[in-house]
C-alpha cells in the first residue's frame, strides 16, 4: 500500500520533500527520523543518474555509515528512481 502511495504522489507532482516526509514518517515503523531527507534525496539522484550506488552515504550525524544502495534499498526509495525512469 505504501509503495503505491508514493508512485501516486509522484505522478501527481507532489513535492518530493513532501513525499518523502510522508513516507519516512508514516510509511514505515517504527517512523524514520525526517533528518534522513536530504540523504535520500542524494541517494534517489544518485540512482537516478545512474552513479555508483556502493558510495558511502551522507547520512545524518550519530547514524552508522552506509552505503547509497543499502539506504535505497533499507528505506525503500526505488519508488523514485522507478518512477523517473518510466
Amino acid at each position: 500500500m505504501g509503495r503505491l502511495a508514493v508512485m501516486a504522489m509522484i505522478e501527481s507532482g507532489c513535492d518530493r520533500n513532501v513525499a518523502l516526509l510522508w513516507h519516512l514518517t508514516l510509511n514505515h515503523f517504527p517512523p524514520v527520523s525526517t533528518d534522513w531527507i536530504t540523504c535520500c534525496e542524494w541517494v534517489i539522484d544518485r540512482a537516478i543518474a545512474d552513479e555508483d550506488l556502493k558510495v558511502i552515504a551522507p547520512v545524518p550525524e550519530g547514524y552508522k555509515l552506509q552505503t547509497a544502495r543499502n539506504v535505497l534499498e533499507e528505506l525503500h526509495l526505488g519508488a523514485w528512481v522507478q518512477m523517473h525512469l518510466k
